[in-house]
């Protein structure tokens, strides 16, 4: 069945382990946009590489080095990348006998069960003969690693296909792929369940969208939900700063001296209790600074603070200009590349004092962007991007 709506639902299958645990969590994020991130983008690409790989039966290796166009842009695709991806490919590949359907970036909603309830799963494959629905999600994220067992992502993606597709299903195999995050299981997990089981998990998946609905609902602030949150660390969640600030938790004398605790109490139980809470607090402060960063650029500095540029690097202004030119030296394409183009130090290493000097007229020094400090910094502060242009400052909240 045709997807019926665009964009992310609000209450997605890849968010069901946050909204389902922190059910106020979604109207405290509702409006939100998520600050670009590489790893994000990083992993978005390798997304679309797998689907046009599985779409066009395509080698992933061919796609190396090679400028890739999907409908947000441009960009290449890394050794590393399709390395990570192959392992998917081949996963599908093994699976996949005479008669079976394989759906690629299958999308599908289950109005039916609860209204805003749809989305889009990486890849399906119908056994008939075996009456067996194989559902496959590929993480191409090295830094969290994703269980199979119990994955209410899975369980959701599953759903969706049997509602609307395969209503003969006996068995569903729920698979991650996850090739660069290590795991003791390895990069493949697979949790395997009848088609009963399935169906009764649905009363839990109506419970917790409803409990969403509530005006009331009580935010739950933890490791897991507030991972990904666009509420954590902003002022709609002073649930998530209590959570945090309890973690960090010191004492203090009268005289506002730290009394670090003794080191008994640190030992033990209470070192491994403080240690496993220790990502809720680490991805607060993450998320603070970064919400700070996004009110600073927009107009809305806090007192004490301000923008200044990040230190300039010297980078080739043009790398083709660049290697024509450091092809007259005595430099070939080896002493040039190691995965990539070596930095300007680096050349420079391998260079006389002349063609040092020459190299100047190709690099240019220049910020990666700006950064939030303490006035007393002694970086010149830098006019936001809102107040060069004479434009409005608009609200952080519909960028952060």
């Amino acid at each position: 069945m045709p997807l019926k709506h665009k964009g992310h639902s609000p209450l997605g299958a890849s968010s069901m382990s946050r909204w389902a645990a922190c059910p106020g969590s979604v109207k405290a994020s509702g409006g939100l946009k998520q600050l670009p991130s590489p790893a994000a983008q990083e992993g978005t690409n390798a997304h679309t590489v797998g689907e046009h790989c599985l779409e066009f039966t395509k080698n992933v290796f061919d796609l190396v080095d090679q400028d890739f166009h999907d409908t947000t842009g441009k960009f290449v695709v890394t050794d590393d990348m399709a390395d990570a991806v192959d392992v998917y490919l081949q996963y599908i590949d093994s699976r996949i006998s005479k008669g079976d359907t394989l759906l690629i970036e299958y999308q599908f909603n289950l109005d039916s069960v609860y209204p805003d309830l749809w989305g889009m799963n990486d890849a399906c494959i119908y056994k008939p003969k075996e009456k067996k629905l194989i559902v496959v999600d590929y993480k191409h994220g090295r830094g969290v690693s994703v269980e199979a067992n119990n994955n209410l992502q899975l369980l959701y993606y599953a759903l969706g296909a049997v509602t609307n597709n395969f209503s003969q299903i006996k068995e569903i195999e729920m698979v991650i792929v996850q090739p660069r995050c290590p795991h003791p299981a390895g990069s493949i997990r697979s949790w395997t369940i009848d088609a009963s089981t399935l169906i009764d998990w649905i009363p839990d998946l109506i419970d917790a969208a409803t409990a969403t609905e509530d005006p009331n609902a009580p935010r739950i602030p933890g490791e897991t939900q507030c991972r990904f949150c666009l509420a954590c660390g902003t002022p709609r969640c002073p649930e998530s700063y209590e959570k945090a600030l309890a973690v960090a938790k010191v004492e203090f004398s009268p005289e506002g001296k730290v009394l670090l605790p003794e080191a008994t109490s640190l030992t033990g139980e209470k070192a491994a209790q403080l240690f496993n809470e220790l990502p809720v607090l680490e991805n607060w402060i993450k998320r603070f600074r970064a919400f700070q960063h996004a009110e600073a650029e927009h107009g809305r500095c806090a007192p004490g603070l301000k923008l200044v540029q990040k230190r300039a690097t010297r980078k080739f202004k043009d790398e083709q200009e660049t290697v024509n030119f450091l092809l007259e030296t005595k430099l070939d394409t080896e002493d040039m590349y190691q995965t990539k183009l070596l930095s300007p130090a680096q050349i420079e290493k391998k260079l006389d004092k002349h063609e040092k000097e020459q190299m100047k007229e190709y690099v240019i020094k220049q910020s990666s962007g700006t950064t939030l400090v303490p006035e007393a910094d002694k970086r010149e502060a830098v006019k936001n991007a809102i107040e060069q242009d004479f434009s409005p400052v608009g609200k952080v909240e519909e960028f952060f």
